[in-house]
């Protein structure tokens, strides 16, 4: 068994047997039950894999009690809805005998002309060099340089954001390898909308609680009418469009979170408050 523990929060997508049919690696296993149906927990008991048990569901959370359950030194974060590719676990641990993190690519399937307006613009923001997962391997060690945790609990939909700034700020290696591709199933339009609208309510969040890498979205609409010639010429004129749509959607989140916690300062007079 290679020194790595896989961890794959999980909470009520049946998919989840398939991801754990693509493991090609001998690897610890390690499912975090992230407040997960019976039908899930009964797909990671069928796989014989360690199980940790969070009865309300916090992505943040679910991963660090993963980790923490993890015996080996090194973890690689999944989501339970994808599937790795062959080559793909051995690829991300070779990676991390030369950097502390390691980051491969995600797939986004697509069936119609719709789903592959919606994966070509999710391609844009996934395939690079970054902290984000899915795929993501790390030695676990790296917390002490990212100010002693790996996620934050306090932030929803934008934790990965958070570790890579820490990431970036501790000035820590991401091994790329373009090759160490997971496959994430075609994404509908309101599914992906209504997380960009999650993500907008992280980003509030973010600024809530002072973190300096979080800011407000400001000058949108100028922004989108910058971007929108260089993504209309090079990916066209539906990528673009949908990505201006995408900002929208990301901005009413961050708008209704931030509103949402001024009403709970005023209730309560504290800056604190959990929405």
């Amino acid at each position: 068994m290679i020194d790595l523990s896989i961890v794959i929060p999980a909470y009520n997508d049946p998919r989840l047997d398939e991801c754990l049919k693509s493991i090609d690696a001998e690897a610890e296993i390690i499912v975090a039950l992230n407040g997960a149906t019976k039908q899930v927990e009964d797909i990671a008991k069928k796989h014989n894999t360690k199980m940790v048990h969070l009865p309300v569901p916090n992505l943040a959370k679910a991963y660090n009690e993963g980790i923490k359950a993890s015996s080996k030194n090194n973890v690689l974060l999944m989501d339970s809805d994808c599937i790795f590719r062959r080559g793909c676990i051995a690829t991300l641990y070779k990676m991390l005998s030369e950097h502390p993190l390691a980051k491969g690519r995600v797939l986004f399937a697509y069936r119609s002309k719709r789903e592959k307006i919606i994966a070509t613009s999710r391609h844009i923001h996934t395939a690079k060099k970054n902290a984000y997962s899915p795929p993501l391997a790390f030695r676990k060690n790296i917390v002490d340089q990212i100010d002693g945790y790996y996620f934050d609990e306090q932030i929803n939909w934008t934790e990965d954001y958070d570790f890579d700034a820490r990431v970036r700020k501790a000035n820590l290696s991401i091994g790329y390898d373009d090759s160490a591709r997971v496959v994430h199933p075609a994404l509908s339009l309101y599914g992906d909308l209504k997380s960009s609208y999650n993500y907008g309510k992280g980003q509030a969040r973010g600024v809530q609680l002072g973190k300096e890498w979080y800011a407000p979205p400001e000058r949108i609409f100028k922004n989108m009418i910058k971007s929108w010639t260089p993504l209309k010429n090079k990916f066209g004129t539906g990528v673009a469009a949908y990505l201006a749509l995408w900002q929208i959607s990301f901005f009413l989140g961050f708008k209704k979170e931030s509103k949402a916690t001024e009403r709970g300062v005023k209730k309560n007079g504290s800056a604190n408050t959990t929405v």
